[in-house]
């Protein structure tokens, strides 16, 4: 029978695992410790608040070298044992608070079984070793987890339907796109105060960054425009989401170029800036999403 982990990441692992939306990837000197099968909780702490951001399940344990010989995508973390999830296996990140339950929180452990909580908040120390959850609170952890997923993806759903009976954009199609844009932050951008911008990398407070279609939305099928997932990223609103949407900058093989001739030496000075950079949110599932638009650029050129 499968067991569940608590593996701590620090908090800037958690912040490109965001960016990027897909938990495809850990590495750890503690991997041995647990078994094929075994459910790998990614659990951080902002100021004290427990979250989690997903869950991995545990693969066969790879080298460093091995790791990087299949994620040619982005370098892999400096650890001796690493796993990498098949895609069509890989959950997709988003934070979900623990901090009300975390005093029900307990560990198969007799000389620490349960967290120390202090005002509602941990030391995040407690969890630098992996730790293993009793059956009660593995069970606890994945209910949070999924009726979390269902809110989301119900919220989602219904406003995408409701979009899709407007041809028209009229006043109740622009507030039924002002509801998509809400639910879509708050699935991709979850509850951090500040978010990163996925081409140009910086960090920005919330209503500063917009949470983009990479294939426009009245572009995509009934299935890609479902596919949230992969296919919304956040973009700043200081210039990487306008740059994006008028073709000025397009992601290949998952790094930032420019798509269109030089015009001013503001805007040169950004795309110069921007470009070469690697795009966070470029893996196998989102990469056709950017195809289509560097397709879509290339043709209107």
């Amino acid at each position: 029978m499968q067991d569940a982990w608590f593996a701590y990441w620090r908090p800037e692992q958690i912040q490109q695992a965001l960016q990027e939306g897909l938990l495809l990837h850990t590495a750890s000197e503690q991997l041995s410790k647990t078994s094929f099968g075994d459910v790998l909780w990614v659990v951080g702490a902002t100021r004290g608040k427990l979250f989690t951001i997903g869950r991995i399940p545990r693969q066969a344990i790879l080298t460093r070298a091995q790791a990087r010989a299949k994620l040619n995508y982005y370098d892999v973390w400096d650890a001796t044992q690493h796993i990498i999830v098949p895609e069509r296996e890989a959950e997709g990140t988003r934070q979900v608070g623990l901090s009300q339950i975390a005093r029900r929180i307990e560990f198969a452990s007799t000389k620490s079984p349960r967290l120390r909580v202090h005002d509602g908040r941990i030391d995040p120390q407690q969890l630098r070793a992996f730790r293993k959850l009793t059956r009660k609170t593995a069970a606890l952890i994945e209910a949070r987890w999924m009726k979390n997923a269902r809110g989301q993806t119900s919220d989602y759903r219904s406003v995408d339907k409701a979009l899709d009976a407007w041809s028209e954009l009229d006043t109740r199609r622009e507030v039924l796109a002002r509801r998509e844009q809400h639910i879509l932050r708050e699935i991709v951008l979850g509850q951090a105060a500040v978010a990163p911008c996925a081409i140009c990398g910086g960090e920005y407070p919330k209503d500063l960054v917009v949470v983009a279609h990479i294939k426009r939305r009245v572009d995509c099928g009934d299935r890609e425009r479902r596919d949230y997932a992969s296919n919304v990223i956040p973009m700043c609103k200081l210039g990487c989401d306008e740059l994006f949407e008028k073709g000025y900058i397009v992601v290949r093989d998952g790094v930032v170029r420019t798509a269109k001739k030089r015009t001013t030496h503001a805007v040169d000075a950004y795309l110069d800036r921007v470009a070469g950079r690697r795009c966070p949110r470029w893996n196998p599932r989102t990469a056709p999403y950017f195809r289509w638009h560097a397709r879509r650029v290339a043709q209107s050129d």
